[in-house]
């Protein structure tokens, strides 16, 4: 009697690729020996998963965050320039092979989940707060559903704070920080998408510091606590003064998607410590900072810069060619920081709008949605209060 072990192996694998998860792989292979040489005879069928797996616009993004790891690049000799001009917009280039390995595959996979939860808690929080709710007020089934436009958006924004991480921050201790190669990560997309992945940033800085409240309150006030190798003496009071908390935060910030998914799920100082035991080196993020100094470094000159709005919509066409059609998160910006009596955009400490109406505006994600979203007349209210600078809980 015929079984599936009798199958051609070419048939095998076409079963092999119908798997929803690259992850259950190893499992499958090693139940029988038979998968095993039809995963042998098709090189490409990791690839092929993962291409069912995640959707065809955010492959290549899962890709490059991968590629762009420390490890990887040393491995094919390709630096943090080299990776920005070669490799960004094709990143098989950075991996040295013409097939994506199984363990290469399980670590994009691996990337993907946490990327996939964290864009569900952004999208959730956010949303609340941009249709005016309470943090206990459920938002409703068409309010959370994201268009294929706003779910890009998001997950863009992750996958380039995943690049930023691995290009500039994992380095050796007495390594300097290039500029030049900052900037280019920056002018690789208008700035409008770096505006959306400053708000992911934001997010992630608040919810850290939410994490590190819950800890103090859960902490016994006469326990001895020792958080990321410093003691901090009888409790948490210090580590959560305005000085030592940014600099936790920023050490934090440093750590990839996946681990610092882990440590956002901490409610406890153990819990704490053990997300970031098995990191060996924590550096300071400075991205945001970095993108107010790449902005800064855009005088208000006209021969220094894009200015006009001609200029401007050469840009989105030179570097944001894959964006959706919608124009609303361009349309936003803008209205932020396009001055419209002298006709040119004002970037950094000569922004049109005060950065403390800016931070408000990210606390929303007001450049992630599509202009149906926008049209709600809940979320005009809520970015017009934002926009004038009243607070948005």
């Amino acid at each position: 009697m015929a079984t599936v072990f009798s199958l051609p192996l070419h048939l095998l694998a076409d079963i092999l690729r119908m798997v929803e998860n690259v992850q259950h792989l190893p499992a499958i292979l090693l139940s029988h020996r038979i998968f095993y040489t039809a995963f042998l005879d098709t090189p490409s069928l990791p690839a092929d998963i993962l291409r069912l797996q995640l959707p065809d616009h955010l492959l290549p993004l899962a890709l490059a965050a991968y590629a762009s790891q420390k490890s990887i690049r040393d491995k094919n000799g390709v630096t943090p320039n080299q990776f920005l001009t070669e490799c960004y917009d094709k990143p098989f280039n950075a991996l040295g092979g013409h097939y994506i390995t199984l363990d290469q595959a399980l670590h994009i996979s691996r990337l993907d989940d946490a990327l996939t939860t964290l864009r569900s808690e952004f999208c959730e929080s956010t949303l609340q707060k941009l249709y005016g709710l309470g943090r206990d007020d459920p938002t409703s089934a068409a309010q959370q559903c994201l268009s294929v436009g706003e779910l890009y958006r998001v997950s863009r924004a992750l996958y380039r704070f995943q690049i930023y991480g691995n290009l500039f921050l994992d380095q050796e201790e007495d390594a300097k920080p290039n500029e030049a190669e900052k900037a280019l990560f920056f002018d690789r997309h208008s700035p409008w998408v770096n505006e959306q992945l400053a708000c992911i940033y934001d997010y992630l800085e608040t919810r850290l510091t939410g994490v590190m409240l819950t800890i103090l309150s859960s902490t016994p006030a006469c326990r001895e606590v020792i958080v990321n190798g410093f003691q901090w003496g009888g409790n948490l009071t210090e580590w959560l003064t305005e000085r030592s908390q940014l600099f936790e935060e920023q050490r934090c910030l440093s750590l990839g998607l996946p681990r610092l998914h882990q440590l956002l799920q901490a409610s406890t100082c153990e819990e704490w410590q053990s997300s970031l035991k098995e990191a060996s080196t924590l550096c300071l993020s400075s991205l945001e900072g970095d993108l107010d100094a790449f902005n800064r470094g855009k005088k208000p000159d006209a021969a220094h810069g894009i200015w006009k709005p001609e200029e401007m919509d050469k840009l989105a066409q030179q570097v944001d060619a894959d964006d959706e059609t919608d124009d609303q998160p361009r349309k936003i910006w803008s209205k932020v920081y396009y001055d419209r009596m002298n006709e040119r955009f004002r970037f950094g400490t000569h922004a049109f709008s005060p950065m403390r109406f800016v931070y408000g505006l990210r606390g929303v994600g007001y450049v992630l949605w599509d202009g149906e979203r926008m049209e709600d007349e809940m979320c005009k209210k809520t970015v017009a209060k934002a926009y004038r600078g009243d607070p948005i809980f």
